[in-house]
């Protein structure tokens, strides 16, 4: 009996190594599961962004007349006038 329980310890010492293992690896394939979520949300976020400035500033495109719309509507909230030729 004597040689057979450090025997059993160490076959149980061994199996929750394992099991601390498994579950170290498990843990760190979730984060990076998540992380990598994470960091395709930003590029999405970073491709949108980067559309709407493209959008907005690039003229040749047609969307200057998004932007004329944009003041015409601003100018006529505020009430100002561009062109005074009526007065």
């Amino acid at each position: 009996m004597g040689a057979a329980l450090p025997e059993i310890i160490g076959i149980i010492r061994d199996v929750v190594f394992i099991v601390s293992l498994l579950f170290i690896c498990f843990v760190i394939y979730r984060t990076a599961r998540k992380i990598n979520n994470v960091v395709d949300s930003a590029k999405r976020t970073g491709k949108k962004i980067e559309n709407v400035i493209e959008f907005i500033t690039n003229p040749s495109k047609g969307n200057f007349g998004f932007l004329r719309s944009i003041f015409k509507t601003f100018n006529f909230v505020t009430g100002s006038k561009r062109n005074h030729s009526d007065e």
